[in-house]
């Protein structure tokens, strides 16, 4: 695992890609910081964390999309698999790599609190929180991307789905807030949901029957309830997509709210994501 570390540790400072990720991190965080700070005084750092999120719609993808398809692209995922390492090591390496990079700008903008302290009053608990929030947001999001980069060889396809990936996670709380309460409404939405996750089921697995058959257990349970009492429904999409949320999460810590299920929420959802890029490896692998 350490080799495939530094391997891919490496390639970041030597690709244009980790380049231009850390020149547009930095600079949006130091022109939100210089007006919030110095034009607006506000003596709250968290506010700037709160409005640079959106840069993590692309800049994810960005550092993604390469992971796992770029290997694939190439075929050296072929030598990959040729070394007596499991599938767990190499994406765990690959993993490990791409979150030590991506935080060596957090680390960064770590220290611009002890200088603006220079100046006022700082927030120490609600900063440094809200700092550990979006590393534990980024940590969540990279992990999807690889996950995606790992069902495809092309990098653009990858980079294109995991944008639609994050903008949806992102406006997931404003996308709940327009959805109506009706159960037919949610019944729609869980149907579609179903047939997109057998959908996924199949590019991991390129197997019909199983996402057939996870696809048709779902709708027909879902058909059933609405059927017998269609207001067990009533406003669980809604419902489901504010809980699903990974930006709104975030809002605790901004609002000086230490969030402890928020922070294993992010484990959690880094942890399954990592799995599932393992499984799609090991698919590969044997396939």
């Amino acid at each position: 695992m350490g080799a495939i570390f530094k391997r891919e540790f490496k390639s970041y400072f030597t690709n244009l890609i980790g380049a231009i990720y850390a020149a547009v991190f930095l600079t949006v965080v130091g022109l939100y910081t210089s007006v919030y700070i110095f034009d607006y005084a506000y003596p709250n750092f968290e506010y700037v964390i709160g409005s640079i999120l959106f840069m993590l719609i692309i800049l994810v993808p960005i550092l993604t999309m390469r992971t796992v398809a770029e290997d694939r692209k190439l075929k050296t995922d072929q030598l990959l698999m040729s070394l007596p390492l499991t599938s767990t090591k190499i994406v765990l390496g690959k993993y490990f790599a791409l979150l030590c990079f991506y935080l060596i700008p957090c680390a960064i903008i770590c220290l611009y609190p002890l200088i603006i302290a220079a100046f006022g009053e700082i927030f120490w608990g609600t900063t440094y929180s809200t700092l550990m929030a979006f590393m534990l947001l980024s940590a969540a999001l990279l992990a999807i991307g690889m996950f995606i980069s790992s069902l495809t060889e092309n990098q653009i396809v990858a980079a294109i789905i995991s944008v639609l990936v994050v903008l949806f996670t992102y406006l997931g709380t404003s996308i709940a807030d327009i959805i109506p309460s009706d159960p037919t409404i949610s019944y729609i939405c869980f149907v579609v949901l179903a047939l997109l996750v057998s959908t996924l089921i199949y590019f991991m697995m390129k197997n019909i029957l199983v996402p057939v058959i996870v696809s048709f257990v779902a709708i027909a349970g879902l058909t059933i309830v609405f059927f017998l009492d269609n207001t067990l429904l009533a406003g669980t999409f809604p419902a489901m997509m504010n809980w699903f949320s990974l930006f709104g999460k975030i809002d605790y810590f901004i609002y000086g709210i230490f969030d402890i299920p928020s922070i294993i929420y992010y484990i959690s959802v880094t942890a399954l994501f990592i799995f599932l890029t393992i499984q799609s490896v090991d698919k590969k692998r044997w396939s």
